[in-house]
């Protein structure tokens, strides 16, 4: 998909159905039937009060963190038990958040 292409696509959120139009006004989610949703930060937090770990934003510095140890222990339990389940899990949250970018992020401007 070109530059021309990506500003046709528009990107709406899951809970008002209006557009975002920007990467600082998204959070994307892991959602069924849609796999990633689409919010606006504000929307988000409403739509999100209290914590519930099925609705942990994907392009968040909680996800990054949640790799990072969960890409870990699943290294360190490789390395340990030598099963290959562990290097398939590890991968699962990584490709989700790639997944994000492709589908959503990177059809929107940054600012």
């Amino acid at each position: 998909m070109d530059e021309s292409e990506n500003k046709k696509r528009k990107i709406f959120c899951e809970r008002c159905d209006d557009e975002i139009t920007s990467r600082g006004d998204l959070i994307t989610i892991l959602q069924f039937p849609v796999i990633i949703a689409a919010y606006h930060l504000t929307c988000y937090s409403k739509q999100a009060l209290g914590w519930n770990p099925r609705l942990t934003p994907l392009n968040g510095i909680a996800m990054i963190w949640l790799i990072i140890v969960f890409g870990v222990t699943c290294l360190i339990m490789f390395a340990v038990t030598h099963l290959i389940l562990f290097l398939i899990v590890a991968c699962i949250i990584p490709v989700l958040r790639l997944l994000s970018w492709v589908m959503v992020e990177r059809i929107l401007p940054k600012s």
